[in-house]
């Protein structure tokens, strides 16, 4: 059900030479300049907390629940329920936003701080216990 996620997010090479998975990277490109059109739906009672029956319904097709969750920003998806409004994208326009694999050889760890600003790379945690 989920094609676009973890298989599909980039790969960085830590300091030490280890490959580790980007999992920050957005799953749509929002820096386009194509508009995502979209429908309204209302959850009917069947299909609260199953993207997958929603994408079937509207796509015909559960591969998209995807596609669904991530345009709506819902990570959970047994968090959908009856009478919910949510966003069903067109399929074409999304699937054109959809980003593509960020150049490995990036500095991933700067990417990542990046994306996160408030983050003090410099900021060492304290010891609880030592308190």
């Amino acid at each position: 059900m989920f094609i676009n996620s973890i298989d599909k997010k980039p790969l960085f090479k830590r300091p030490d030479g280890i490959e580790i998975k980007d999992l920050t990277a957005s799953m749509f490109n929002l820096q386009t300049s194509n508009d995502v059109t979209y429908n309204i739906y209302r959850v009917p009672k069947d299909f609260a907390m199953r993207p997958d029956l929603i994408a079937a319904a509207v796509y015909h097709n559960s591969l998209y629940a995807e596609i669904i969750l991530k345009y709506n920003g819902i990570s959970n998806p047994f968090s959908i329920n009856e009478g919910d409004i949510i966003l069903i994208p067109n399929l074409e326009a999304a699937n054109s936003a959809l980003a593509s694999q960020i150049d490995t050889n990036a500095d991933g760890g700067k990417l990542i701080r990046d994306s996160y600003k408030y983050i003090d790379p410099n900021k060492i945690p304290k010891n609880a216990a030592a308190d």
